[in-house]
């Protein structure tokens, strides 16, 4: 390693490379030229320094699946592992940490140069239900479903949904398929308890769901005030 150093030193001085986060780098190619003007995709950054299972979701795969125009300004990368979060050319990435077994339903995208892991549009979903404050909020989840709703496979969702082990998750799901207009594929069974319909809004209940075990924390009007615009 102290051989190493002296070498690094140079390179970085002459912008060769770049350390992406501790002890972690990234060689710049010979087409950037004296004055370094390159840019590399961030996706191909997170495959190359991420070590282990992990996969771009919530927000980040909601916007590369064409399911919102919303432009994240983070980059959400889930992992088994704790990250600290970093920032490659102005872009931070963020990580969520889940249990190993909860790291499933990922797909291999490639880049130009590259390739890197994302949720599928299911998981995506299902990932949003799980912990919208990752995805801007339900309305931002239940606007995805709307318009992913031709494109995924409800069946693999509620598979998905019931692996993941939260109830909450199916509970949000059929509540919000149920004022979405959507056949979801199932109906809410005998359930004990209440869950908050948006772990990320403010809990003040405005009412509740009976039938979903749901304490109403964002309005009806408010998770499809976006069909009015």
């Amino acid at each position: 390693m102290r051989d190493i150093a002296p070498v690094l030193h140079r390179l970085r001085s002459k912008g060769r490379v770049v350390e992406v986060r501790k002890g972690r780098y990234l060689l710049v190619p010979a087409r950037a030229g004296i004055a370094g003007g390159w840019s590399e995709s961030v996706y191909r950054v997170v495959d190359a320094v991420v070590a282990g299972d992990y996969y771009v979701g919530f927000w980040s795969a909601m916007n590369y699946w064409g399911m919102t125009e919303q432009v994240p300004r983070r980059v959400h990368v889930v992992s088994a592992r704790r990250h600290r979060p970093f920032t490659f050319q102005g872009q931070r990435v963020q990580f969520v940490t889940l249990r190993p077994e909860r790291i499933f339903g990922a797909t291999v995208e490639r880049l130009a140069k590259g390739r890197f892991r994302i949720s599928d549009r299911e998981r995506t979903l299902v990932d949003g239900l799980l912990a919208p404050r990752y995805c801007g909020g339900l309305v931002e989840v239940a606007k995805a479903m709307e318009t992913a709703g031709r494109e995924v496979r409800w069946r693999r969702i509620r598979s998905y949904a019931r692996r993941i082990g939260v109830d909450a998750v199916l509970r949000r799901l059929g509540y919000l398929g149920e004022i979405l207009g959507i056949d979801v594929g199932f109906a809410p069974s005998a359930l004990s308890g209440f869950r908050w319909l948006d772990p990320s809004a403010p809990r003040k209940a405005f009412g509740t769901s009976k039938e979903w075990g749901l304490l109403l924390n964002v309005t009806m009007e408010d998770l499809l005030a976006w069909r009015r615009v």
